[in-house]
């Protein structure tokens, strides 16, 4: 178990120094109680872990891997987590509330580790979710598509809430089917960024579909568009329109008709308005998790049942 060591007296948020006199390791501390300057001195046998991972051990999760000169309490991040999911509260909003609480008069003399705290709570969030999924604590297990996010509870799931012998009852195949709803949303746009080196850390075991096979699907989809007698309907007028500073113009989703939960792996992205193509591959994904359901059924928007 790691012996790591700090000091109770904090350094002025000024000093950039990596070491204080003694040597030891100088960290920005970000916690819910503010920024804070703290000298930690690792355990330096040669049985123990390294110091990223000693940090960890003691609640603290650093901001690099290699070499780390900041480090997030576990508290913080959790607050952050919750705050941002039940307040709406943005990083930089609450950055700028852990800066005021340091330093009331001077907080724009604290550091600056807000793109620091966007790429960590991204990580804690991931790693908060694969625990719950069961996935925490073994790093070889391959998450498949779907399998960090919650399907409709009410819905027939082999598994999950039917028996194992109900394939015996398929005389009544109505209590064995799904129903699906398609619809779009054109208020989720999404902006090219400047500096494109971003990354999804779920891939497809999310609601979002895994973005390679999405991507190879639409380019050799087959992307005719009939001409629509719809007057000022947007969806379809907008499928020509090119709107060069979006990387997406909305999304598409599959979910249930009966309870409105979303189907995992089946969250699209739109390009130009809402194409066919980007709706089918999101059907097909839906109709891949059926798990021997006999039928199911599909809605457009009016949610008109289509039995397939």
């Amino acid at each position: 178990m790691a012996s790591i060591q700090a000091t109770l007296n904090s350094f002025s948020a000024l000093d950039t120094r990596h070491y204080d006199d003694a040597g030891n390791h100088l960290l920005t501390v970000v916690d819910i109680s503010g920024i804070h300057i703290i000298a930690i001195c690792p355990c330096k046998c040669l049985q123990q872990s390294p110091f990223r991972a000693q940090l960890l051990e003691v609640g603290l999760y650093p901001a690099t891997q290699k070499s780390p000169r900041t480090v997030f309490t576990f508290q913080l991040l959790e607050s952050f987590r919750l705050m941002n999911l039940e307040c709406k509260v943005t990083a930089m909003s609450f950055y700028k509330y852990l800066r005021r609480v340091t330093d009331p008069v001077l907080p724009h003399t604290t550091p600056d580790r807000y793109k620091e705290l966007l790429c960590i709570s991204r990580q804690w969030r991931y790693l908060q979710n694969k625990l719950v999924f069961g996935f925490a604590h073994d790093s070889g297990v391959k998450v498949k598509d779907g399998e960090l996010a919650y399907f409709c509870p009410a819905c027939p799931q082999p598994g999950v809430n039917l028996s194992k012998d109900w394939t015996k009852d398929l005389g009544d195949a109505w209590k064995y089917s799904r129903s699906f709803v398609m619809d779009g949303n054109f208020s989720a746009e999404h902006m090219k960024l400047k500096n494109d080196d971003d990354f999804d850390l779920t891939g497809g075991s999310g609601y979002f579909t895994a973005s390679p096979c999405y991507r190879a699907h639409l380019q050799i989809a087959d992307d005719r568009q009939p001409k629509s007698t719809c007057h000022e309907h947007k969806a379809v007028n907008q499928v020509h329109a090119t709107q060069k500073h979006l990387a997406a113009t909305g999304i598409g989703a599959i979910g249930c008709a009966r309870h409105g939960c979303f189907v995992p792996d089946t969250v699209v992205d739109f390009q130009k308005g809402e194409r066919q193509v980007n709706m089918d591959y999101a059907l097909c994904r839906a109709l891949g998790k059926l798990e021997g359901m006999p039928r199911a059924a599909t809605g457009v928007k009016k949610r008109l049942p289509k039995v397939l």
